[in-house]
């Protein structure tokens, strides 16, 4: 069985989701003693509303418990370089002399809940950097002011993929 923090409706008083149960296809020919099994790949994604989804493909081949566990999301309070995965979330405005917040990692949300960065008002940077290749990240409901030079930005991203920017405010 898996966790979930809160209450959610398909949850128990504990916050478990009850298991789940996939049975493949057997067909049995009684008349030759023959019989197939019908394997089919599965694709289970596992979300929670400000949680990063969790998605993975499995053949059930053989009988196996897989666990899924979602993250609550860690609170941001002041700049800093985002390392793993997860859901962020500010909780208060932030002020940085250059780049405020790096994105190191994969799979990450980044949700600014209203408040704002005022980033690179000394030295040219970025509110939000993203480095080089990083995959599926979310940047939203953020205020961005400030911008030191012409080659300041407000969202920085350096070659990635899947990268998603909304429901932001940038001015200089």
């Amino acid at each position: 069985s898996a966790r979930a923090k809160g209450r959610h409706r398909h949850c128990d008083s504990q916050g478990r989701i009850s298991r789940k149960n996939l049975t493949e296809y057997v067909e049995i020919n009684s008349a030759g003693g023959n019989f197939r099994t019908y394997f089919t790949n599965y694709t289970i994604n596992v979300s929670k509303p400000g949680y990063v989804n969790q998605t993975r493909s499995i053949n059930l081949t053989s009988s196996r418990f897989e666990i899924f566990t979602l993250s609550p999301p860690s609170n941001i309070t002041g700049c800093n370089t985002i390392v793993a995965s997860g859901v962020y979330v500010l909780t208060n405005n932030l002020t940085s002399t250059g780049t405020c917040i790096t994105i190191s990692a994969d799979n990450v949300m980044l949700d600014g809940s209203g408040f704002t960065i005022n980033y690179s008002y000394i030295s040219t940077g970025y509110a939000v950097q993203i480095d080089q290749g990083k995959k599926n990240v979310t940047i939203k409901n953020l205020k961005i002011v400030g911008g030191f030079s012409e080659t300041s930005s407000g969202i920085f991203v350096n070659a990635g993929q899947n990268i998603s920017i909304f429901n932001n405010s940038i001015r200089a």
